[in-house]
């Protein structure tokens, strides 16, 4: 086929030719992974497999590669195995790699669907393995509705979306949420974004936008750990119902907008300029959908949605004046903050 080869032995369809290509069908036997070789726009339609080979995944975007999955109806990526040594991942994202998921064009985010889950301690959606001299890793959700481990109980400790395997070091790697919705589950010491403290080098996590659930267990964080970088700017952050009512946060963390329900969080949390953090939370009742927030300068407002009727801002000490606006009511506010230094 042009662009495209099976091999019956390796039960795997390669994309080996730049260019666009549709996968779905339903394949539940294990006879089916897909290898994403080349520059290529890929677009998942229904398409619900799994895998049971060891050592494998069930779609894969090889070294060095730039691609982006199109997200349209509910798509599974099923590589939970109970046995441990027989390692394998809903979505792996190899060293050196460069990949985006969003929604298709025209399907909104609850109709572009990504189900993901991992085999026992290794990631539902992995994103580098181990070595670090092949390339630094990139993985991007800017559209759609990503669930990573949600469907497996126990997660069956592993990470939901970060460093591929528990035990193993892996690559420095990139993970940005700049839109959509992404729910992920961690498990017993294991975060549901991010990788073990011994397990991830200088994994940087960046949410600029989207709304974002994700759940740890006992003795793990819903973002981030070890040396891992956790930077937001925007979008809404929250635990759900995996983890209480807030995340924790774990790792180097900053925050520059956004609404950020946190539960618990490793040390004081700090701005870009290195300024001590304050939770502030405001009541919005009577607002709906997304909210426009105004009159933080500098302070990140992408895709701020109410919690409860409840917005979580974390600002520094001082006087702020804002404002929130659904389009047809707006609410002001005063926030004086009198920390250190006021």
């Amino acid at each position: 086929a042009d662009g495209w080869t099976y091999d019956a032995d390796a039960c795997c369809v390669t994309v080996s030719k730049r260019g666009s290509y549709v996968l779905s069908g339903t394949n539940t036997e294990g006879k089916v992974m897909f290898a994403i070789d080349a520059d290529a726009k890929v677009t998942l339609s229904n398409l619900c497999i799994r895998c049971t080979a060891s050592n494998a995944s069930c779609v894969r975007l090889s070294n060095g590669v730039t691609g982006t999955l199109f997200l349209a109806g509910t798509n599974t990526l099923d590589a939970y195995k109970s046995d441990s040594s027989a390692r394998g991942e809903g979505l792996c994202v190899e060293n050196g790699a460069r990949l985006t998921v969003t929604n298709a064009p025209g399907i909104a985010d609850a109709d572009a669907v990504l189900i993901a889950s991992g085999s026992a301690n290794h990631a539902a959606i992995a994103v580098g393995r181990t070595g670090a001299e092949e390339g630094r890793p990139y993985f991007e959700i800017a559209g759609g509705t990503v669930c990573a481990n949600t469907s497996v109980s126990p997660a069956n400790s592993s990470v939901g979306i970060g460093a591929s395997s528990r035990f193993e070091r892996t690559c420095a790697a990139d993970i940005v949420i700049s839109g959509g919705r992404v729910y992920a589950v961690g498990d017993v010491f294991v975060p549901a974004i991010g990788g073990m403290t011994d397990a991830a080098r200088a994994l940087n996590i960046r949410i600029t936008g989207g709304y974002v659930v994700a759940g740890g267990s006992d003795f793990s964080s819903g973002i981030g750990s070890g040396s891992s970088a956790v930077e937001i700017t925007g979008g809404t952050v929250e635990g759900g119902e995996w983890s209480g009512r807030g995340v924790v946060l774990g790792g180097a963390v900053t925050i520059d907008g956004g609404s950020v329900k946190v539960d618990t969080y490793k040390s004081t949390l700090k701005n870009g300029a290195g300024r001590d953090l304050h939770s502030v939370r405001v009541e919005c009742e009577g607002l709906g959908g997304s909210v426009r927030l105004e009159g933080l300068d500098g302070y990140g407002t992408k895709d701020i949605v109410p919690i409860d009727g409840w917005v979580y801002l974390w600002l520094p000490d001082g006087k702020h004046d804002f404002s929130l606006s659904d389009g047809t009511t707006t609410l002001r506010y005063c926030a004086i903050i009198r920390g250190l230094g006021v």
